[in-house]
């Protein structure tokens, strides 16, 4: 028997909704600089963003 640690991820499952959004070529440009920075998808840097601005302007999300 090998010993060593186990983790245990708890990841709560979200059920999540499609949302199609149409970009101006600069907006395209900066959602493609924050993926190139922070190696995420051009989706997972919108999610963020909205979260972001979701808790900024109502406090929580």
């Amino acid at each position: 028997m090998l010993g060593g640690t186990v983790m245990v991820v708890d990841r709560k499952e979200e059920k999540k909704v499609a949302v199609t959004l149409r970009l101006t070529t600069e907006e395209n440009e900066i959602l493609n600089r924050i993926k190139e920075k922070y190696n995420i998808s051009k989706s997972d840097a919108t999610g963020i963003l909205i979260k972001k601005y979701a808790k900024e302007e109502y406090g929580a999300f």
